[in-house]
């Protein structure tokens, strides 16, 4: 994030998409009743270091990285944030300030944070108690993100339409007198229900379901930025796996147990090795082995006691283990 897009958002103030909040050594509870809300509407950016009134007094410099360890931790805490969400903050140099950036996307969940839930109304975070104001909220969810929402403006070019042949091909293997081998491009994506029409504007095109499937990468993340592959390790020629079931048959193949290792502990820094060989179905040994290794890459790494610490994880989740 450029440093003019932070000066713009202090010109304008807090709105419903854009929240101050004065840190010093700690994050105070209402950052989290922040995000929460933001999550829960539209999503925004949030500024550590910035008062209400947008005078900047940045965070302490030698407590930066505790910090955004810390943040990540919480939010990744389905005690504290329900669901988790992988947020990552970042650092900005203003003035001789530092600043805590963090860009929220809006969520297709309805998050709670210690239980309750908060809308973002204005510049405010709102508490939500009463059970219709939390009915229209999911509703509000299901009209943005349903995947037969329509988006006119997505061409052709957006979506990767080479692969409507191996389409084909997957169907006639199941079926050889399937109608898609007959069908031309358009009308294989009609078929497939992946073209509609907006019933608010009338236009017509491509629809959130054409986009998930078939979209580019930069258009998929612009649309949705909170989905993502978080990992897929080939354990030979004729299998794959995807982390994000994070379950898999049980096996002692140690980049597999490493990345289920990642993707468990960034939802729940507190998962136990026996949690982890529970869910993976591999032995206490291996699943030992795996961490021994990760923490040797120095990509994990333990932080307070064995009864009360949590997992640090230093590298990102969707990287290479």
């Amino acid at each position: 994030m450029s440093v003019e897009k932070l000066e713009k958002a202090i010109v304008m103030g807090e709105t419903i998409a854009i929240e101050f909040k004065r840190c010093g050594g700690s994050i105070e509870s209402d950052t989290y009743e922040s995000v929460c809300s933001m999550l829960n509407r539209f999503g925004g950016d949030l500024y550590l270091g910035v008062e209400d009134n947008g005078t900047v007094k940045g965070v302490p410099e030698k407590a930066t990285q505790d910090l955004i360890r810390n943040f990540i931790s919480m939010v990744g805490n389905v005690d504290v944030i329900s669901p988790t969400v992988y947020l990552t903050p970042e650092v900005l140099d203003y003035k001789g300030a530092k600043i805590i950036h963090i860009h929220i996307p809006p969520s297709s969940e309805v998050h709670s944070y210690k239980k309750v839930i908060y809308d973002r109304v204005g510049d405010s975070d709102v508490k939500v108690t009463a059970t219709g104001q939390i009915a229209q909220m999911y509703i509000r969810k299901q009209k943005i993100f349903t995947e037969k929402k329509v988006y006119p403006h997505i061409k052709d070019e957006d979506l990767r339409l080479d692969m409507l042949p191996q389409l084909r091909q997957l169907a006639q293997v199941r079926n050889d007198k399937h109608p898609w081998v007959k069908l031309t491009d358009g009308e294989l994506l009609q078929s497939a229900g992946l073209i509609g029409e907006d019933a608010e504007t009338g236009k017509i095109g491509y629809n959130l379901a054409a986009i998930m499937l078939l979209g580019r990468d930069g258009v998929i993340f612009s649309i949705d930025p909170v989905y993502r592959t978080d990992a897929i390790v080939p354990l030979d020629e004729s299998y794959s796996f995807d982390a994000r079931s994070k379950k898999a048959p049980k096996t002692e193949n140690g980049a597999l147990i490493e990345a289920l290792i990642i993707k468990h502990l960034h939802d729940d820094p507190r998962t136990t090795q026996l949690e982890i060989c529970t869910a993976t179905g591999s032995t206490r040994r291996v699943v030992q082995k795996a961490f021994a290794a990760l923490q040797e890459k120095g990509q994990l790494r333990r932080e307070g006691s064995k009864m009360n610490g949590v997992w640090i994880v230093e590298a990102p989740e969707n990287g290479d283990v």
